[in-house]
């Protein structure tokens, strides 16, 4: 999707374009919508084998609706609107995201859905956002598509000032403070940065809020960077000013995404069908690889504590707009 809305050249010949490719994807997806249980939702798992079939997990929704909303402003078919709306209406309807925008992990079918996964993961509300802020975009600022966004960046706060000394840094909730984040957590932020990045693109009025963010933990990552025998290694928390002696994908993968997240005001916003400029690719050879194995990681619905909102960080003053940022000078 990103390939078509920033207009890299096309797939060479025999593959089709880019748009053809996601909405290939999106087919497959909207053909996968199970009603069988809980009147709807995409389970987490493709194969009925796998553990983890009857979960139905708030990324795999969020991703098909972010998807759902990305086709809607590129195509101008509401048709992909029109699903947006079932996923989001879905999703709140079984209590993946409360009446406050808090949005849970996961449910589970065999309980017919009426059992949430509270634990919060900074991905989940960020893939969902970065939806909504394309919708109110894509519907001229509807009032609801509106407030969903702020409510949604608003609800962000959870991850957000793990400390006194470390305002508006992002940090993994339920996991990064107590040292227990797994491999998959320990790259979360990285998704909420990127559609944090992309959502004040798509609704300006957040750009203040968003530019806060991401100035705060860029410098507390850029300080985590000095680990290892090259003194370049991240760690997960951008809230030590240091290294705090982890490394590995997540980590970097963070760290990366949240300095490039900077360049956000030099970038055009994402094009859409009338406005997208892809040219052509030569033809190249290529040969198949093998296909990956699906995954058996279990995923259990276990709902512990709800992890409690940063009540201090978690403002309810409105959004300020224009925020002036000055280390980097990009807001």
């Amino acid at each position: 999707m990103s390939a078509a809305e920033y207009s890299f050249p096309q797939p060479p010949e025999p593959f089709p374009p880019w748009i053809k490719i996601v909405q290939n994807a999106w087919e497959s997806f909207a053909s996968r919508w199970n009603t069988s249980g809980c009147h709807g939702g995409l389970k987490w798992q493709f194969h009925a084998e796998n553990a983890g079939w009857y979960y139905k997990s708030t990324i795999s929704n969020g991703c098909f609706f972010q998807l759902s909303a990305r086709l809607a402003r590129y195509t101008g078919n509401n048709t992909y609107l029109h699903w947006a709306n079932t996923i989001w209406d879905w999703t709140q309807g079984v209590g993946l995201i409360d009446d406050d925008y808090n949005v849970y992990d996961g449910t589970d079918e065999l309980l017919n859905c009426t059992a949430v996964d509270h634990h919060q993961w900074s991905y989940n509300v960020g893939v969902y956002l970065y939806g909504a802020a394309i919708l109110q975009n894509y519907t001229d600022s509807s009032e609801v598509w509106m407030n969903r966004t702020l409510g949604l960046l608003d609800s962000v706060n959870t991850f957000v000032t793990p400390a006194s000394n470390s305002t508006n840094m992002i940090f993994e909730h339920a996991c990064e403070t107590k040292q227990i984040c797994n491999t998959d957590q320990l790259s979360m932020k990285a998704f909420l940065v990127r559609w944090l990045a992309g959502t004040s693109l798509m609704a300006p009025f957040a750009a203040g809020r968003v530019g806060e963010l991401l100035h705060a933990s860029a410098k507390g990552a850029a300080a985590s960077c000095t680990g290892g025998p090259s003194r370049s290694s991240c760690g997960s928390k951008w809230y030590i000013n240091g290294w705090d002696g982890t490394t590995g994908l997540g980590q970097q993968l963070c760290a990366m995404e949240v300095m490039y997240a900077l360049l956000v005001n030099q970038t055009d916003p994402p094009a859409n069908a009338l406005s997208a400029n892809i040219q052509p690719a030569p033809p190249v050879s290529v040969t198949a690889t093998a296909l990956p194995q699906p995954s058996n990681t279990a995923r259990p619905l276990h709902d512990g504590e709800p992890p409690g909102r940063n009540k201090q960080a978690r403002s309810k003053l409105p959004v300020i707009l224009g925020t002036i940022l000055t280390l980097f000078q990009i807001y």
